[in-house]
């Protein structure tokens, strides 16, 4: 029988080594604030976590998932943005292009601004038709739909309104030339008088659609004709062309 003596406590760094073996063959990791990153297993941290590189070939981090699932998650809180990014670059295949399966093109389109986050076609969203949020009070009419949504009233004539007609001016083309401008007018027939009228889009328009802004889409001081001034921004991609007509309702006022 040996000899019964003093029992000896395991050191500190054998008992640390120990865990680490376990969690080695477990395949169970854990890595908290100020420790390294554990691949495979779960990570926290309080504070920010910060990457950089000098890499002049490639990203700074890429992520590869080959095993049928996505390759990378963003969970925030409800109202907090995901990720944010530092540039105002177009992403390939990140880039929403269509409203509905509509194309930018197929929207009224009265301007647009410099590089923005919310763009379709590289227009802003304040260059398209808004929905219609205002009315007129009894006894006027809509004379004309801005495009933010708003209207400008007329009063309504007085007396019997027959001989409604719907006339479409002549088809203007607005070329994509800074400075360029073009008009399409829409004149009533003889015995009618204005009420209102707009311009449309006619089709056809080439891309790069021409960015422009509307000088006049009014009466324009005539009583009996529409007339649609377009002029081309400063700003506007070189080339495209956009063909537009004014378009004019016209009756006999009794």
């Amino acid at each position: 029988m040996l000899p019964h003596g003093p029992r000896r406590r395991p050191s500190a760094a054998l008992v640390v080594a120990g865990i680490a073996l376990l969690v080695s063959l477990s395949g169970w990791g854990y890595a908290a604030t100020g420790g390294s990153i554990v691949l495979g297993g779960s990570n926290a941290t309080n504070k920010p976590t910060r990457l950089s590189s000098s890499a002049a070939h490639g990203p700074t981090l890429a992520l590869k998932n080959t095993g049928g699932q996505a390759a990378a998650t963003f969970s925030v809180k409800p109202g907090v943005a995901p990720f944010s990014v530092g540039s105002a670059g177009k992403v390939a295949k990140l880039n929403a292009d269509q409203l509905d399966g509509v194309d930018s093109g197929g929207f009224y389109a009265a301007g647009s601004k410099v590089m923005d986050a919310d763009r379709l076609d590289g227009l802003d969203n304040g260059a398209f038709q808004k929905r219609v949020s205002k009315s007129c009070a009894a006894g006027s009419s809509i004379r004309v739909v801005n495009a933010d949504g708003s209207v400008t009233c007329q009063a309504v004539p007085t007396g019997a309104i027959t001989g409604l007609e719907i006339v479409r001016g002549n088809v203007a083309t607005l070329n994509g030339s800074p400075g360029f401008f073009a008009n399409s007018e829409a004149k009533c027939p003889s015995g009618k008088r204005l009420l209102g009228g707009g311009f449309n889009n006619r089709g056809g328009n080439s891309t790069p659609l021409p960015v422009y802004r509307v000088d006049n889409n009014g009466d324009a001081g005539f009583g009996d004709m529409w007339r649609a001034y377009l002029i081309t921004t400063p700003t506007t991609p070189t080339g495209g062309s956009f063909h537009f007509q004014a378009i004019a309702f016209c009756a006999a006022v009794g």
